[in-house]
């Protein structure tokens, strides 16, 4: 990918969501670097902050939620620099979002044909002919055997797996650069899930578009993506290749979160592994690492408590002062 032009660079972005007392920190100096054609997986459990990013990056975020640092460059667009009009403008012609529950996503009283033409009415100079061929041609790319009976349909009248493929054709009908979706499987059955996510890597594919998948799922994202970023209480706390990350994760939250997906191999008999405990929102402010409470690693030791681990290392990078993979060394001597 080292080639590949840059088509989406995120730098130290911040965000936040005010309460009733203090304001909780959401995303915290994340960096994410995307290329062209590019899958870029983000994983971690509910409430680690993935949707919160999403949003962030797309300048989405609704109050009490803010950004409050960093910045975001689409190519030679600085987002984090728009206002809402221009914003409004970029969203759907250079990158899309595709949301988590197509249901509430798509307007329940337009039919689905309309609303995919919405998009090419407000981001490109298409003739109503070639609109027409374009949403036809794509509806028929993703496994619609009769384009136009389904543009006439309501999303109502459509099942979870159909509504998710018209939330990835109005995400890609203006060809954009990038595309967000955030769980778009979530709500499925595993073989809706398994055509979903066929059909989105089809799409990509076929029009070299970069995408980032969010999700909970680690295998999921293993399946799709070329690199991955694990992110707990609003950081990335292990980044790297898809395939490198799941062989041979540094991370202890890497590990827990690969040790609590069900295979084919596992006893069914025994109950699956937890993480155990629960995040806690003074572990987000605290000193050291915020996984210490949860960690099998760091629980007891003072520079986990006192001091709070960098992202470092190179193309595979984790923030812990007790790497797996060092530590194994270690006990092996």
């Amino acid at each position: 990918m080292s080639c590949a032009q840059m088509v989406l660079e995120v730098v130290g972005l911040r965000a936040e969501f005010a309460g009733a007392g203090a304001a909780t920190t959401v995303v915290n100096d994340v960096d994410l670097v995307l290329h062209q054609a590019e899958r870029l997986g983000i994983v971690g459990e509910s409430g680690s902050g993935k949707t919160a990013l999403a949003l962030s990056i797309l300048g989405l975020l609704d109050p009490p939620g803010r950004v409050t640092g960093g910045r975001v460059e689409l190519g030679d667009v600085a987002l984090s620099e728009l206002d809402d009009r221009s914003l409004a403008r970029v969203r759907g012609s250079r990158i899309s979002y595709i949301h988590q529950d197509p249901l509430t996503a798509l307007n329940p009283v337009r039919k689905v044909g309309r609303q995919i033409r919405d998009v090419l009415d407000r981001h490109t100079g298409l003739t109503r002919e070639e609109k027409r061929r374009r949403i036809r041609d794509l509806l028929l790319e993703l496994g619609f055997s009769d384009p136009v009976g389904i543009e006439s349909r309501y999303p109502h009248e459509l099942s979870g797996g159909m509504r998710q493929r018209i939330a990835i054709a109005m995400a890609v009908v203006a060809r954009p650069d990038v595309i967000v979706a955030d769980e778009p499987t979530t709500a499925l059955d595993v073989r809706t899930q398994a055509e979903v996510l066929a059909m989105l890597d089809r799409v990509a594919e076929h029009h070299r578009t970069a995408t980032v998948l969010i999700s909970h799922n680690i295998d999921v994202v293993g399946s799709f993506c070329d690199t991955i970023a694990v992110m707990y209480a609003g950081r990335i706390v292990e980044s790297g290749p898809a395939a490198e990350v799941i062989s041979a994760p540094r991370h202890p939250y890497t590990r827990a979160l690969l040790d609590a997906v069900p295979s084919l191999t596992t006893d069914r008999s025994q109950p699956l592994r937890e993480i155990g405990s629960a995040l806690r929102s003074e572990d987000r402010t605290a000193a050291g690492c915020t996984f210490r409470a949860r960690c099998p690693v760091g629980r007891d030791r003072p520079d986990c408590r006192e001091h709070r681990p960098h992202l470092d290392g190179g193309s595979h990078a984790w923030a812990c002062h007790h790497p797996l993979s060092i530590l194994a060394e270690r006990t092996a001597r």
